[in-house]
């Protein structure tokens, strides 16, 4: 017996159907691969979480001081150094005078824009307590003590898009007026938000019902702080 190849039209058909199939199976994988990317960053920013609290229960209870864009140094003077650097010895980094990444993967996220460190640090509450004796919101470390709402507070979390930082600067903060996580991106994506009582949570928009940047926590009409609120 002769041996039949495939016609045209059969291979059209077979082809027709990997393209079907494809097609259908493409939002699962792409699904899939966000609930694996999310869930790495929840992981990066809970550890996160950790060492700031560890951090700040070795220094009466203020965290790292944000900067403006400044990458990871060399130096070990603490008042030169990004916070991430600071944590070095509560990420398991124990050469704080090294410019390399390496351990410091806990800071970058596998669906940011950045790639050097991929969260910001939620100092605005003090920046704001610090500008109230007439100057401008500015740099300053944040005291825990002083948070009135934990679970509503915005401890850091993921920078959403490069709209305020630069690709080497491992200094992202919120000091001043602007909204690293929300900013450019309201409503479009979700972004994973680390609170001061530790949890992680992901919002499309800032959410004043269940967020707050200040140390007051509340306004009189029960919702919490935003950036905007001088």
């Amino acid at each position: 017996m002769k041996s039949r190849g495939f016609t045209l039209i059969e291979l059209l058909v077979v082809v027709a159907i990997i393209g079907v199939l494809s097609a259908l199976l493409l939002p699962f994988v792409k699904n899939a691969l966000e609930q694996g990317n999310r869930g790495k960053t929840v992981s990066n920013l809970r550890q996160i979480g950790e060492a700031l609290l560890s951090y700040g229960s070795d220094h009466e209870r203020l965290l790292p001081a944000a900067h403006g864009t400044i990458g990871y140094q060399t130096t070990t003077n603490a008042a030169l150094l990004p916070w991430q650097q600071e944590l070095d010895a509560y990420i398991g980094f124990n050469d704080v005078s090294s410019e390399s990444v390496g351990s410091r993967k806990v800071f970058n996220s596998p669906i940011s824009a950045y790639h050097t460190n991929s969260y910001f640090l939620g100092s605005y509450a003090a920046g704001y307590e610090a500008s109230q004796g007439g100057g401008s919101v500015t740099f300053a470390p944040l005291n825990l003590n002083k948070i009135t709402r934990p679970a509503m507070h915005v401890l850091g979390g993921e920078v959403g898009q490069k709209v305020t930082f630069a690709d080497y600067d491992a200094d992202k903060d919120d000091y001043g007026d602007n909204d690293p996580a929300f900013r450019a991106t309201s409503g479009t994506k979700i972004v994973q938000i680390l609170f001061a009582d530790g949890h992680v949570a992901g919002f499309k928009a800032f959410d004043p019902t269940r967020m707050t940047v200040r140390y007051e926590g509340l306004k009189e009409d029960g919702t919490g702080y935003t950036y905007s609120d001088l």
